[in-house]
């Protein structure tokens, strides 16, 4: 039986792979609007939205060349995914520090 999903959670993973696209697309400025929105609702939001929302910030940081940033971001929210067990936000997780570690010129640690 399929699990039914409440609108504020429907409307949150829409919002997520939205911003997804946009990155994909290079509309950083709708990324970070539509991060901004969410920011104000947060405290409606799960944990896992929430989480979500952190690491779309990361790739957002990426995008922009903020790889640095981005790496600090990204090593906190590891962290927060391994304590409350989110296997799959903490492998996509090292997935963006490898391309943060590579955009730093640091390959050893991209591997």
């Amino acid at each position: 039986m399929r699990s039914v999903r409440s609108i504020p959670t429907l409307v949150s993973l829409i919002l997520e792979w939205q911003g997804r696209l946009w990155l994909a697309t290079g509309d950083l400025r709708s990324v970070q609007q539509s991060l901004e929105t969410q920011a104000r609702k947060a405290q409606a939001l799960s944990f896992a939205q929430q989480l979500a929302a952190q690491i779309l910030q990361g790739r957002l940081l990426l995008a922009q060349g903020k790889a640095q940033q981005a790496l600090l971001e990204l090593e906190r929210l590891l962290k927060v995914a391994q304590e409350h067990q989110h296997q799959c936000n903490a492998l996509e997780i090292q997935l963006l520090l490898a391309l943060a570690h590579a955009a730093c010129n640091q390959g050893r640690e991209a591997q």
